[in-house]
């Protein structure tokens, strides 16, 4: 990521904003890589989303739905 003006670019920050078009209203979407970080630290369930292909990123990327029902196990849900 690197900072023109006040605003942020780079990869990480094109993906968040595709990743947020995924999002229902209120609603929260993550990466796979910010689901392997935060799965077993948070007491929330998970909706695997499967691959996306977002605008402009060459990759395709796997997207988490955050569910804000708290899980007792905390695993994901599929």
């Amino acid at each position: 990521m690197s900072i023109d003006g006040d605003q942020p670019h780079g990869d990480g920050i094109n993906i968040a904003v595709r990743i947020e078009g995924l999002a229902a209203p209120e609603g929260i979407c993550i990466a796979e890589v910010v689901y392997r970080q935060v799965k077993h630290k948070l007491p929330l369930t998970y909706h695997d989303l499967g691959e996306q292909q977002l605008k402009n990123i060459p990759e395709a990327v796997r997207v988490w739905r955050v569910r804000w029902e708290e899980s007792d196990s905390s695993q994901s849900t599929v």
